[in-house]
């Protein structure tokens, strides 16, 4: 299933603030609110950030320029997603 979507491989930028969560590929951009995650989980490779139960947005660690930018993220999630769980 993965090898027919057309976002497979591409680059996605992903902009985060205390409001929201904006994201953009060469084919598709999205921008949420915080209340649309239903769920955070934060792993040792990433986070997955729920919109539903089978929809998420995987952010790698790999992706992000400086580990100051994924403890934002961490203590975002934290703070605006009811479930966050850390898996680390």
């Amino acid at each position: 299933m993965y090898a027919k979507k057309p976002d497979r491989d591409l680059l996605v930028t992903y902009e985060i603030s205390e409001e929201r969560i904006s994201c953009k590929s060469d084919v598709a951009s999205s921008d949420l609110t915080w209340r649309t995650i239903l769920k955070a989980l934060r792993t040792a490779d990433g986070f997955l950030l729920y919109v539903g139960d089978t929809q998420l947005h995987w952010l790698p660690i790999r992706g992000f320029r400086d580990p100051v930018e994924v403890d934002r993220l961490a203590g975002l999630a934290k703070e605006k997603v009811q479930d966050y769980n850390d898996e680390r």
